[in-house]
């Protein structure tokens, strides 16, 4: 249920009301941002410096790629016996099968050896800087890097022309470091290995695990660099490059396959790529070519047997003729002639090529089982036509059985030489299925990094674990920062918010002497928070015309929230304004009022409760119309003392003298001296830091003073940042959340003035 607005009611003058606005969610995370900016734009540098340095210091990754189109030739003719030109080893290739041979061991591992792409070999960085040191060129401005530490900073070159090393020693990183005069030394602790060479000069080396051959083609470096050399075994090289290449078809069933290359080097992943386009064409017309081999000399061996078959017949139809002459064979005769020998031939060339796939599958593949059920068939089709011709004279069936010998092997020895010729000329031609449609290119950029986006998206992540961690901060350590909150939870008025002082906060770092502290309203009269200073004068003043006293004690739940700030800055603006001031600290455990006066904590309110004579421990005057009692010596029993009746007594005899006592007292959760100086107080006002209170805290400072029969007539809510809460203080002052309210700078000059 909203609770209704809070009224307080001042003498002298109308209620001023404050709304209690529920809208103001939005304004509180804005405010924690605010708050927190400091962390939030640390974090934000942080992580872009650091995404920064990834971005100049990781290893570019270039990329280039190829297109190849595998033609797909259509199915076979079925009146040939192995297809037109040549379709015994035109037959439909599988996409996913070339992809496979294009990143296949075959082909790459032949790139890689003929390129000597095995052997790796690296300056070696400084680490995390060095790569950073490298990409900006920084060792150019500065050669006094140059071979520092015996780390590459820049402009580093080596060409290795061969480095073999025996199998023990392969995937081993060796050390090879420049030496003067084109020499170098190659090193390996693990294996104790350390030779000398010079560029361009082959070196072998017999070592305990075998023979050693290298051969430096180029080195640049200042003496003392080192590179990294590695021999990597045929394996792990082959792996290496298999899991850089990318090869897939483009879209579905398109007979269009790319290949991408990553690596580090433009000039490598150009190379190798190239190299690997060519061994996988060669392979591939290779394979073809070695089909066609194979296929033409089985032909060459069936050609001589179906000649032989062929005279054969013939021979025994011209001597059928010469025997019984021309024999006339009617229409039913020739049809079953017809019909024979063209099944013979069918059933002759699925033969044939029942026997050309048993060479690449088994019996039980279903391109074979497809011929087998074709073949039977066709046997049942020549003993259809069989049973027919039986029923012919004998002279017309054995007329028509020498016919259709002679057309049968006729047409099988036709079909041979034909398919004998065209694989002869695929053999010459060495055609390929495969077409090379875009050749690698060497790339000109890497593809990663990508320094501008890396660092917009550091830039983006240190912002947004910023914004988490203020959130997190706020929502283990949940401080109060509004003073409307503070007023609705507590019930109590507010009667002034001091701002945060950033003169305050130079002034004291920037003072040399901890034993001095800089009075503000003194040093800079017209800062923010004097101002806010000022609004608590002009309410105090409102207020004590109720207490019973002249006596304001000026306490808070803890310390560190700024209560002796307010004190003594608040006495000197009091005292300023014509008023008569007494300021007593009264914190007899670790008060520290004396530092902004310059003075010593000795002879003060301790002593005073003691028996001291109050001519001792009085200061007069430390400013104008303002007089000053220390803590005096730090008693060991600062309760006990408190309780004394010479304390009545005292602030009997000095409250008449004075238009305002005001009390800095001791933190009312550690210590219960406020308790007992707040019996003797007619205005109680507790103190409470912007994000450093807790809600707890005051309540449980509430408490305290409501069991030792006190009560709090107000609070002052100190440090508050510009940002808290809608609170505004510019140059001109700028009561930007009195306005908010309906209280506008005139009545606040009025006020301000009484």
């Amino acid at each position: 249920m909203p609770q209704p607005p809070l009224q307080l009611h001042y003498a002298g003058e109308q209620p001023l009301i404050l709304s209690d606005d529920h809208t103001t969610e939005l304004h509180t995370y804005l405010d924690v941002l605010l708050r927190h900016a400091w962390m939030i734009g640390w974090v934000t540098v942080i992580i872009t410096f650091l995404g920064t340095v990834y971005a100049f210091t990781a290893r570019p990754v270039y990329e280039t790629s190829l297109m190849v189109q595998v033609e797909e030739k259509g199915q076979r003719d079925p009146k040939n016996i192995l297809g037109e030109a040549g379709a015994i080893i035109d037959y439909k290739t599988a996409v996913t099968a070339e992809v496979e041979l294009l990143r296949s061991r075959l082909v790459i591992a032949r790139a890689i050896d003929r390129l000597g792409l095995h052997v790796g070999a690296r300056p070696e960085r400084f680490p995390i800087i060095g790569g950073l040191i490298a990409a900006t060129g920084l060792a150019d401005f500065v050669p006094a890097l140059r071979g520092l530490g015996g780390y590459a900073w820049g402009g580093e070159r080596i060409e290795v022309g061969v480095f073999d090393v025996p199998e023990y020693l392969e995937n081993r990183a060796f050390s090879l470091r420049v030496l003067d005069g084109g020499r170098y030394q190659l090193s390996d602790a693990d294996s104790g290995i350390r030779i000398e060479g010079r560029t361009g000069q082959s070196l072998s080396e017999i070592t305990a695990y075998g023979p050693l051959d290298l051969r430096i083609d180029k080195l640049v470096g200042a003496a003392g660099t080192r590179f990294s050399l590695v021999c990597r075994s045929r394996v792990a090289a082959t792996e290496s490059v298999q899991k850089a290449l990318d090869v897939q078809e483009v879209g579905k069933q398109s007979g269009v396959i790319v290949a991408t290359l990553k690596g580090g080097s433009a000039v490598e992943v150009y190379r190798l790529l190239t190299e690997i386009s060519r061994e996988y064409l060669a392979q591939n017309g290779a394979r073809r070519t070695e089909e066609a081999d194979r296929s033409l000399a089985y032909l060459n061996q069936r050609l001589p047997e179906v000649k032989q078959r062929l005279e054969q017949a013939e021979a025994r139809y011209n001597a059928f003729r010469n025997a019984n002459g021309t024999v006339d064979v009617g229409e039913e005769g020739k049809l079953n002639l017809q019909r024979s020998a063209a099944a013979r031939t069918r059933k002759i060339e699925l033969e044939q090529k029942r026997t050309e796939l048993l060479s690449r599958y088994t019996a039980a593949h279903p391109a074979v089982t497809a011929i087998d059920q074709q073949v039977r068939e066709l046997m049942q089709e020549l003993r259809d036509t069989a049973t027919q011709l039986r029923q012919l004279p004998l002279l017309e069936q054995e007329m028509v059985r020498l016919a259709r010998e002679v057309k049968v092997n006729s047409d099988l020895y036709t079909a041979l030489i034909t398919s004998a010729q065209q694989l002869q000329l695929i053999t010459v031609a060495r055609t390929s299925n495969v077409r090379l449609i875009d050749a690698p290119v060497r790339p000109d950029q890497p593809v990663t990094p990508n320094r501008p986006r890396i660092i917009a998206v550091a830039m983006f992540l240190g912002l947004c674990i910023g914004v988490m961690l203020a959130f997190l901060r706020r929502s283990v350590r949940r401080t109060v920062d509004d003073p409307e909150q503070l007023e609705r939870m507590f019930g109590l008025p507010i009667y002034a918010s001091i701002p945060h002082s950033q003169i305050q906060q130079t002034l004291v770092a920037a003072s040399r002497d901890p034993t001095k502290l800089p009075l503000l309203s003194r040093v800079a009269s017209m800062d923010v928070a004097v101002e806010g200073l000022r609004n608590l004068r002009s309410a105090l003043q409102f207020c004590m015309k109720q207490s019973s006293n002249n006596i304001v004690l000026i306490t808070g739940p803890t310390e560190g929230i700024g209560k002796s700030f307010l004190s003594v800055n608040l006495a000197a603006i009091m005292a300023a304004s014509g008023k008569r001031v007494l300021l007593m600290d009264g914190d007899l455990r670790d008060g520290q009022l004396h530092r902004y006066f310059h003075s010593e904590r000795a002879n003060g309110l301790a002593d005073l409760l003691s028996g001291a004579p109050i001519e001792r421990t009085l200061r007069p005057s430390v400013l104008e119309n303002l007089d000053f009692i220390a803590t005096g010596s730090l008693p060991v029993n600062p309760a006990e003392l408190l309780l004394r009746p010479e304390l009545a007594t005292m602030l009997g005899q000095l409250a008449p003298q004075y238009d305002l006592v005001l009390i800095d007292a001791a933190p009312l959760l550690a210590v219960a001296d406020s308790l007992v100086l707040g019996t003797h107080a007619g205005v109680i006002l507790l103190t409470a830091r912007a994000g450093r209170t807790l809600p707890g805290e005051i309540a449980e400072a509430l408490k305290r003073l409501a069991r030792a029969g006190l009560a709090a007539k107000g609070m002052v809510f100190n440090d508050l940042t510009e940002a808290g809460s809608g609170y505004r203080y510019g140059k001109h002052y700028g009561y930007g959340k009195l306005r908010q309210i309906g209280y506008s700078p005139d009545d606040q000059r009025t006020t301000a003035g009484t």
